[in-house]
């Protein structure tokens, strides 16, 4: 009874955190937030900041990953890693944490860790995702394909200060990436995890992944770790 009881708080505690989450998330005062080095690793310390939601007094931590993606295919980056040591980082022994992507061709999902690769490199599970995902999106290679990006779209783009980062060639080509802001539509740009006794909340086989569908080119590339919790 008594570990039905503890599972029930959990469960009731868990249900809170997520349904507090984005008001939380807006409230001033979460403190600062760490940069992080090429590898995907933090290099600051992190800070929490507090705030008083219903009965509970919550932390948010968050801590931001850089990225490489390769270019050529879809890129496929194993974050579990740091998002072990954002949760560890935090001090947040109960809670959820919440892994995010900025950008609109890109996602994060949660899949089972494959040991066998492809030449290519990626596990068989996302090979398999690749194949998925083509028989209904396939790759955007020339105009007849999709509506995107359309000659208006592609003028506004010309106008950004930027606008050399997404037209290198300075040509509506160099904009044939719908398939990857679909795909990344499908699989979403985010994902929550229980934090249970200061760990992620997953079993051995469960791993985080931060997918880039941008074929394009090779870019660096931002993902958010926020842990929020007590």
């Amino acid at each position: 009874l008594k570990k039905r009881a503890k599972k029930q708080k959990k469960s009731e505690l868990f249900q809170l955190y997520v349904a507090n989450f984005f008001r939380f998330m807006h409230t001033e005062g979460t403190g600062s937030v760490p940069e992080s080095d090429g590898d995907g690793q933090s290099n600051g310390t992190g800070s929490k900041g507090q705030r008083t939601a219903g009965r509970l007094n919550m932390s948010v931590y968050k801590e931001h990953l850089k990225l490489q993606s390769h270019g050529g295919t879809p890129s496929y980056i194993n974050v579990t890693p740091q998002v072990r040591a954002a949760i560890e980082n935090s001090g947040i022994k109960e809670g959820i944490c919440v892994v995010i992507s900025p950008h609109t061709t890109c996602g994060v999902f949660f899949e089972e860790f494959v040991h066998d690769i492809t030449p290519e490199g990626d596990e068989f599970l996302q090979a398999d995702l690749n194949d998925v995902l083509k028989k209904i999106i396939p790759d955007h290679t020339d105009a007849s394909q999709f509506r995107y990006p359309g000659p208006e779209h592609f003028r506004i783009v010309r106008t950004w200060p930027n606008a050399a980062d997404y037209l290198p060639d300075d040509d509506i080509s160099d904009l044939y990436n719908g398939d990857a802001h679909l795909k990344a539509t499908v699989i979403g740009s985010s994902q929550t995890f229980e934090v249970t006794d200061g760990k992620l909340g997953v079993g051995t086989t469960g791993y985080v992944y931060f997918a880039d569908f941008d074929r394009t080119r090779p870019r660096e590339r931002k993902c958010s770790v926020v842990v929020i919790g007590e």
